[in-house]
């Protein structure tokens, strides 16, 4: 991989200390996904996570709050028994 290159790419202005510590960096990544590409995948369903990730919702039921005008206080402008703000475009 060329240091020099990706450097550029980034933006980075390496001194040649650098360049030498990051291409031997680099060149140990590479050398991993190396490693990672030789394994036998197949018959391996692709997947987004390792973990099953699923919503817990509640259900959305309206509720009456007895204390309506206590909340309306705090708005800096109410129209009717709602918060007015500003159009947003």
């Amino acid at each position: 991989m060329d240091i020099d290159k990706v450097a550029t790419l980034a933006r980075l202005n390496l001194t040649e200390e650098e360049k030498v510590q990051f291409k031997t960096q680099m060149d140990s990544i590479l050398s991993y996904f190396n490693e990672l590409n030789e394994v036998d995948t197949s018959g391996i369903e692709p997947m987004v996570t390792p973990v099953e990730v699923g919503q817990k919702l509640r259900d959305d039921k309206p509720v009456v709050w007895e204390n309506i005008d206590q909340v309306m206080e705090n708005a800096p402008e109410v129209k009717g028994n709602l918060f007015q703000v500003p159009p947003v475009v």
